[in-house]
C-alpha cells in the first residue's frame, strides 16, 4: 500500500500562515495610519503659524505697530522682525502642509518659537509647538508629502512601485497643494490682481483668455 504523502496543509501550518498574513496586514495598516497621524500633526502645527501670518498680512500697519511696542526682539529692528517672522510663518506653514522640504521648514519655525517664548511672550503652548516640530524633524513628513514622492523617484528600489496607496497619496498631496496655493493668494489679496495680470499679458499678445 502506498504511503500518504505529507502535505503542508495541516491545521497548524494553516493557522501559522493565517497569523503571518494578519501580522503583515496589521503592519501595513499601522504604517498608513501612522502616516495619516503625521499628516494631521503637520496640518495642525502648520496652521498655527500660517494663520498667524495671514493675520499679520491682513493688517500690516497694526502688525508693524505691535513689533514696535510689544513684540520687540533684541538686536533686530521692528520692521525686520515683522517681515522675517511673517515670512517664516507663512512659508514654513505652507511647506509643512504640502510636505515639501519638511525637515528644513521645521528649523526656522523652531527658532521662531524659541524667540517668541524667551523674548516677549511666555506660554506653555510654545513647548507643544516645539515638540511637534521636533517630531517632524526626526520622523519626517510620511507618505502624504512631496518629500515622499521625491525620495521615491530617487530610491525606486526601496519603495514598492505597485503600492496601491501611491495614487491616494498623490491625490492628497495634489489637493493640499492646490488648496494652499489658492488660499495663500486669496488671503494675501493677490488672486484677482494676478488673474488680471495674466489677462493683460495675453492682451499684449493679442489673445484674451476666458477667466
Amino acid at each position: 500500500m502506498a504511503r500518504k504523502s505529507k502535505t503542508s496543509h495541516s491545521p497548524v501550518s494553516g493557522a501559522s500562515g493565517l497569523v503571518k498574513k494578519l501580522v503583515t496586514v496589521s503592519d501595513h495598516l499601522s504604517g498608513h495610519a501612522g502616516d495619516a497621524l503625521v499628516l494631521v500633526l503637520r496640518i495642525w502645527i502648520a496652521m498655527v503659524f500660517w494663520k498667524s501670518a495671514l493675520v499679520s498680512v491682513g493688517d500690516w500697519t497694526s502688525t508693524l505697530g505691535l513689533f514696535v511696542t510689544e513684540f520687540r526682539v533684541p538686536y533686530l529692528s521692528p520692521s525686520l522682525s515683522a517681515y522675517s517672522s511673517t515670512a517664516i510663518e507663512f512659508l514654513g506653514g505652507f511647506m509643512l502642509v504640502i510636505g515639501l522640504g519638511t525637515r528644513l521648514a521645521t528649523l526656522p519655525l523652531l527658532c521662531l518659537t524659541g524667540v517668541i517664548q524667551f523674548t516677549y511672550e511666555h506660554h506653555h503652548d510654545h513647548f507643544l509647538w516645539a515638540l511637534a516640530l521636533i517630531l517632524l524633524l526626526l520622523h519626517g513628513p510620511g507618505r502624504y508629502s512631496w518629500d515622499f514622492f521625491f525620495r521615491r523617484s530617487a530610491m525606486k528600489d526601496n519603495i514598492p512601485a505597485g503600492d496601491a496607496t501611491i495614487a491616494v497619496s498623490g491625490l492628497v498631496v495634489a489637493a493640499l497643494s492646490v488648496f494652499m496655493v489658492h488660499e495663500s493668494l486669496a488671503a494675501a489679496g493677490m488672486l484677482h490682481p494676478w488673474l488680471d495680470g495674466v489677462a493683460k499679458a495675453w492682451n499684449a499678445l493679442g489673445t484674451r483668455p476666458t477667466l
